[in-house]
């Protein structure tokens, strides 16, 4: 009967300690030191993978693992090359200037403004395009399905991480493609 007493015991110490240890290590301010106990053994060959994918990034524009989610990974690149260029334009494609005028300076400050327009809608079409493969958003072309996917959507908003586009952002978007397969050579500062 000690034995049994004593092994009671021992559980109950046992499973205060677990309930302590519990609680010290699943504290948000112990976030480090959870990753330390849990990730510290792949940090090796962690640390090996990304200076390989570092390099290869360096060697040649893309790493093994951007291949796993290339849309993705383009379309970030993308997005943030136009979001640059659109801050620093400089030049702006013929066709613009021919549209606008180019009699007087005012005439080059609507091209300009014109440029940056076209712009920041190729970007926010790599932007959307990021979150269409991210499956935040749905993008749909016909009509019928738009309406029975909107329908599933509203009726379980509360729970779901998506969103399906609107007529308007899909024109947006198919726009946003035309005018970067338009200006895809314009590309430039």
């Amino acid at each position: 009967m000690m034995k049994k007493e004593k092994d009671n015991k021992l559980k109950k110490i046992l499973l205060n300690l677990e309930s302590k240890w519990n609680k010290f290590i699943l504290h948000p301010k112990m976030n480090w030191f959870r990753w330390l106990i849990y990730n510290f053994p792949d940090l090796p060959k962690d640390t090996y993978r990304n200076i390989k994918w570092f390099i290869q990034r360096g060697k040649r524009g893309y790493a093994d693992c951007d291949i796993w989610g290339f849309d993705d990974y383009l379309s970030e690149i993308i997005a943030n090359g136009i979001k640059s260029l659109k801050n620093q334009v400089h030049g702006v494609p013929n066709d613009i200037i021919k549209k606008v005028g180019e009699s007087h300076s005012s005439d080059l400050k609507k091209s300009i403004k014109e440029w940056k327009r076209i712009l920041g809608e190729i970007q926010w079409m790599f932007e959307t395009s990021k979150q269409i493969s991210k499956s935040n958003l749905i993008l749909v072309d016909n009509e019928q399905q738009r309406e029975k996917l909107e329908n599933i959507y509203y009726t379980n908003k509360k729970n779901s991480d998506y969103r399906v586009m609107t007529k308007n952002e899909c024109k947006r978007y198919k726009n946003g493609w035309k005018l970067f397969k338009k200006y895809y050579f314009s590309l430039w500062d």
